[in-house]
């Protein structure tokens, strides 16, 4: 655990931050699993570093750091964005570290998706198949009605 906190008080928070902030990069992986990680590290260690730079890059989604792609995430800042686009595996880290920094903080200064995601015009494609109840994505086992009758 020392190690890992050396790593990311050390190393991470040393090279990552905004403009004119004095560090090296302001920037982001474009994968947001490390934003995940540093939530959990925080959990662990109770080193407030790790919830701020959790907040810094999943706040720099959206500036154009990737392109500008909607892809990476990177067209709509996430607070400003009513609707989910890209990849979808991408968008549900960034969305998890999201949740995962509301959870925490619980100041608005990083919050959960807004509520509209669900009036997109996308909405009406999307499967009325059972949800999984464990708020996973992909199959899910069901014996209800529905699920019977796809079998048959």
């Amino acid at each position: 655990m020392k190690a890992a906190r050396r790593f990311v008080a050390d190393h991470i928070d040393s090279v990552f931050g905004l403009p004119g902030s004095g560090k090296q990069v302001d920037g982001i992986d474009g994968h947001s699993e490390v934003e995940t990680a540093l939530v959990e590290l925080y959990r662990e260690t109770g080193e407030r570093r790790c919830l701020d730079l959790a907040g810094y890059f999943v706040d720099r989604f959206g500036h154009g750091l990737l392109g500008g792609e909607a892809y990476c995430q990177d067209r709509v800042p996430l607070r400003a964005a009513t609707d989910v686009e890209g990849h979808a595996v991408r968008q549900l880290y960034l969305l998890a570290a999201a949740a995962d920094l509301a959870t925490e903080t619980c100041n608005g200064r990083t919050t959960a998706p807004p509520t509209t995601f669900g009036s997109s015009p996308h909405a009406e494609a999307a499967p009325t198949a059972p949800r999984p109840r464990h708020g996973g994505r992909g199959a899910a086992v069901s014996s209800g009605p529905e699920a019977q009758r796809r079998r048959s």
